[in-house]
């Protein structure tokens, strides 16, 4: 017994001198947008794949030590995600699953399953709910599903009159879960318990009117920003959804042709947009203004192939799915 205390001590010594036991690594670098003699705006700061880049905590690295690491996890095709604290949640429609990253714990996992004949079969996006639950779009299943955090099923939300192809989810000061079904072009509107309320838009060329809208968010002053993907515009909706306007869709520099996605808002009131096509996010004002965009074609650092979801924290974290390259990357606001 004295020998092998001695022995699991000594383990225990060799992992903390290799740094087991360190925090959360940054990774800061010097590629800033806009360019000069902008001042700027935002930072690339690093990229994750999957499990490998989170890190594990003391006693996951012992555990490692003596019974042999466990496979790493990797995302497929990411699409849609959110942040709640120290865990990342993102839907890999790719794996048909969310991944779930807990920055705190180092633990990366998976779920998917419903019930033990029923799982999700295209999850495109995610997001916590007001009530802390988590709330999962899928497109093949036609529905909104919600789990807990320990990704236990609790419910299906809406039926198949009244949801088609959910993509984004968002709610309004009142509770309400707005859900973006592209291909009814429409908003379909939900109580806090999930009770169909109303819907607003229809397949159409006139002003609040959609052509398969995609991404949502909803802003401090309650207004609503849908983007209208084959439109090729943000639209928006006061919190009557009355449409009061739209950006995006002239021939200028501010223009989101071809493949506009999805949309956040920062604690400025900056609207952020993902251009599949062009690979890069535009960054407006509420107004609608072009202010500058960050990221290009490729897989480097700070480059995109498909950007699709984009998140955006309190503290200023940017973190944008990079779908074709099987990624999510993160970015800094450094400005204010």
């Amino acid at each position: 017994m004295k020998t092998s205390s001695l022995s699991v001590a000594a383990v225990a010594a060799v992992l903390v001198a290799s740094g087991c036991a360190g925090s959360r690594q940054v990774q800061t670098t010097n590629m800033l947008w806009p360019s000069e003699p902008s001042a700027p705006e935002i930072r690339f700061e690093g990229a994750i794949y999957g499990s490998a880049d989170v890190g594990r905590s003391f006693w996951q690295k012992f555990e490692g030590f003596l019974f042999g690491r466990s496979p790493e996890e990797g995302l497929g095709k990411p699409y849609g995600l959110c942040v709640d604290g120290d865990i990342w949640y993102v839907a890999d429609s790719g794996r048909d699953r969310v991944m779930v990253f807990n920055w705190k714990s180092k633990r990366v996992w998976t779920f998917r399953d419903m019930d033990s004949r029923h799982r999700l079969l295209e999850p495109v996006n995610v997001q916590v709910g007001p009530d802390g639950m988590l709330y999962v779009a899928d497109t093949e299943l036609g529905r909104v599903v919600r789990f807990h955090v320990d990704g236990t099923f609790d419910r299906i939300i809406g039926s198949h009159d009244d949801l088609e192809s959910p993509v984004g989810m968002a709610w309004d000061a009142r509770g309400r879960m707005l859900v973006v079904d592209s291909k009814r072009h429409q908003v379909v509107v939900f109580a806090s318990d999930g009770t169909h309320v109303t819907s607003f838009g229809e397949r159409g060329e006139q002003p609040g009117q959609f052509y398969y809208p995609l991404g949502i968010a909803v802003a401090d002053d309650g207004t609503i920003y849908v983007v209208d993907a084959l439109h090729f515009t943000v639209q928006l909706f006061d919190s009557d959804f009355t449409y009061i306007g739209d950006f995006g869709h002239d021939e200028s520099a501010a223009a989101l042709k071809p493949r506009p996605r999805a949309v956040a808002i920062d604690r400025h009131g900056r609207v952020y947009v993902t251009d599949a096509m062009r690979h890069t996010v535009l960054v407006f004002d509420s107004a609608g203004t072009l202010l500058y965009r960050f990221g290009n074609l490729g897989s480097g650092d700070g480059e995109f192939k498909l950007p699709a979801g984009v998140h955006i924290t309190e503290d200023g974290m940017v973190l944008v799915v990079d779908s074709m390259n099987r990624r999510i990357l993160r970015f800094q606001l450094v400005r204010g």
